[in-house]
């Protein structure tokens, strides 16, 4: 296996202390690792493992996202030129951040996460910590115009609380997201919160999108990846 995705792994497991062949056999055993995320309700988002395969899966999930998007913000409707500052939500081990750097260099983009190992594999990909934000999403109060929320809000057991809250936080005039919520994902939520009762992931694909356009966020599609422009 060549290519990104192999040079991408290559990069965590130098950073985890594994040779490829212990890499890639322990990506093998992801489901083993995700059926137990299911029967404890807990993710390790820190794990070796956990970080191995967010660099195998952003190729297959992510990766098409913002290849669809970028064109989109550069020289679509959904562009505006005023737009100067982004950040990233929730940015693993930075392989977005890099991506959406690199195709929008004219835009000023943060990655975010949690201190831990993920940032620190984070800073090899993005030659550094400038222009990170190492604390939780739901605290950040820094203003921006565009959030960044790919394979985000599918973690939360409230996302539309989470959407409200960061908006309201950052004012972000646009907000470019997958929804991904009936998707099989480590540290996806089996069940959802919303407006006080309990609904099933693929439900909640459905009322997410619905939710954002009657609290006042104009949306658009490509695929199913979301550009949602304050009203």
């Amino acid at each position: 296996m060549k290519g990104p995705r192999h040079n991408a792994v290559m990069v965590v497991a130098e950073h985890v202390g594994m040779s490829e062949t212990e890499a890639y056999a322990t990506i093998a055993m992801q489901n083993f690792h995700k059926n137990l995320w299911y029967k404890t309700g807990k993710a390790d988002y820190n794990s070796s493992w956990f970080c191995l395969q967010t660099a195998m899966d952003f190729y297959d999930f992510t990766f098409p996202a913002i290849q669809k998007a970028i064109p989109h913000i550069r020289d679509d409707a959904y562009y505006d030129s005023e737009y100067t500052t982004a950040i990233d939500l929730g940015a693993g081990v930075g392989l977005s951040t890099h991506y959406l750097r690199e195709g929008l260099p004219n835009l000023s983009i943060c990655y975010n996460n949690t201190e831990g190992r993920q940032a620190d594999i984070a800073a090899k990909f993005l030659d550094g910590r400038k222009g990170f934000l190492l604390y939780d999403a739901l605290d950040i109060c820094q203003k921006t115009d565009v959030l960044f929320a790919f394979e985000f809000f599918e973690h939360f057991d409230e996302p539309t609380e989470a959407f409200r809250r960061l908006t309201n936080q950052t004012d972000a005039e646009l907000v470019i997201m997958q929804n991904s919520f009936g998707a099989y994902g480590y540290g996806h939520p089996p069940k959802f919160q919303f407006c006080g009762d309990t609904v099933g992931a693929k439900y909640m694909k459905i009322l997410f999108n619905h939710w954002l356009e009657e609290t006042g966020w104009e949306l658009s599609f490509e695929d199913r990846v979301i550009f949602a422009r304050r009203l």
